[in-house]
């Protein structure tokens, strides 16, 4: 394939939504406090950080709807996370200057943001109220509104930082979600539109609701970040594949 063709498909909805979902942490603040609250040091905390926020729910469900044989939505997956991996080593290698524009409360903000994230996509009725009423959008115009004055006031620091511990946990993280991602775009490749994703999307919600909590500092077993997101994706593909048969019989025949 040549840059041309790359390009065409960076282009095309289904590889800019899932570039979109995977790239949102890099600009709603989560991943620079991945980086300032020490997420990284740890495997366990990077592994969650990734399946959540480099991918998750709508990650998985947009690389679901990627065209093409397995490879190439494989191929297209790759693409958008090396996009998105760039992006994430470039806002490491300045971590300096953007913590000097973060408030010192940036985990209170994040956490707000997940747990109102999570409510929404949880696809719970009254939790999607519940998620109105945090105000998801206001939250990320605080975050960034605060940066803006606490950069004014306190001056911004241009500098570099080269850490190689960190960015072992940044490049865990970006395995961890492009891992699941590609698991999307297998089990799209798989059932065609035949999935039902709502125990997806309830188990992605609950993982990013205790994800908040454990960014709030909670003591959230990083098992308990993990799980719901794994077996809402079992339980889709469990489901779609009993779901869908009746129906591949029925165009067999």
């Amino acid at each position: 394939m040549n840059v041309r063709h790359h390009l065409r498909n960076m282009r095309s909805s289904e590889v800019w939504n899932l570039l979109c979902l995977s790239g949102l942490p890099l600009l709603d603040g989560f991943f620079l406090a991945f980086l300032k609250i020490g997420l990284w040091r740890q495997t366990s905390s990077a592994v969650a950080f990734g399946v959540t926020a480099f991918s998750g729910a709508g990650a998985v469900i947009a690389a679901m709807r990627l065209p093409g044989t397995l490879a190439q939505r494989a191929v297209k997956v790759l693409a958008v996370y090396a996009v998105v991996a760039a992006g994430a080593l470039g806002i490491s290698l300045v971590r300096p200057l953007f913590q000097s524009l973060l408030p010192d409360n940036l985990q209170l903000f994040t956490a707000v943001f997940l747990i109102g994230l999570g409510l929404l996509i949880s696809g719970v009725p009254s939790c999607r109220r519940l998620a109105q009423w945090f105000g998801c959008e206001n939250v990320v115009k605080a975050m960034i509104l605060a940066s803006l004055l606490n950069g004014a006031i306190h001056g911004v620091r241009w500098q570099t930082s080269f850490e190689p511990a960190a960015l072992r946990g940044v490049g865990i993280a970006l395995i961890a979600g492009l891992t699941l991602s590609l698991f999307g775009a297998a089990l799209g490749s798989l059932l065609r539109d035949d999935a039902d994703k709502r125990p997806l999307d309830l188990g992605a919600g609950i993982s990013l609701v205790t994800m908040g909590l454990k960014v709030l500092g909670l003591p959230v077993p990083t098992m308990c970040v993990i799980a719901p997101l794994v077996i809402g994706f079992v339980l889709t593909l469990v489901l779609s594949l009993s779901g869908s048969r009746p129906g591949m019989g029925a165009r067999n025949a």
